[in-house]
């Protein structure tokens, strides 16, 4: 299923797709534009699937991240691949609401560092 929606100032839009295969996880992906140009995107994985072989299939295909930290009750993991920063929310304990995602940001994009 695919969503549309364009903001206010006429320059942004989203794209969403639902049900889509990231690694082999069901994940919804989001891809945002400015001025027709993709400066962002983001996978977001269903419930139910486990975070901790996502991390594990993405360290397979692009290495081991950069450095983490934790903000809030996540563990924030970052990469550096290529053209774009992506870095990826875990939860910190399976108590934890918020569903694990991946983001990437393009480098070229004048806001990359306020988006982190």
């Amino acid at each position: 299923m695919k969503e549309e929606t364009t903001y206010p100032d006429g320059r942004t839009r989203t794209l969403v797709y639902s049900g889509v295969n990231c690694l082999g996880f069901e994940s919804d992906l989001e891809y945002l534009f400015e001025q027709d140009k993709l400066i962002a995107g983001s996978y977001t994985l269903r419930r139910g699937q486990d975070p901790r072989e996502f991390r594990r299939k993405f360290e397979e295909a692009y290495g081991e991240y950069a450095f983490k930290f934790k903000l809030d009750s996540m563990q924030r993991y970052f990469w550096d691949v290529g053209g774009s920063e992506s870095y990826m929310d875990l939860p910190g304990s399976s108590k934890d609401k918020h569903p694990p995602d991946l983001h990437f940001i393009s480098k070229q994009y004048a806001g990359f560092f306020n988006n982190l």
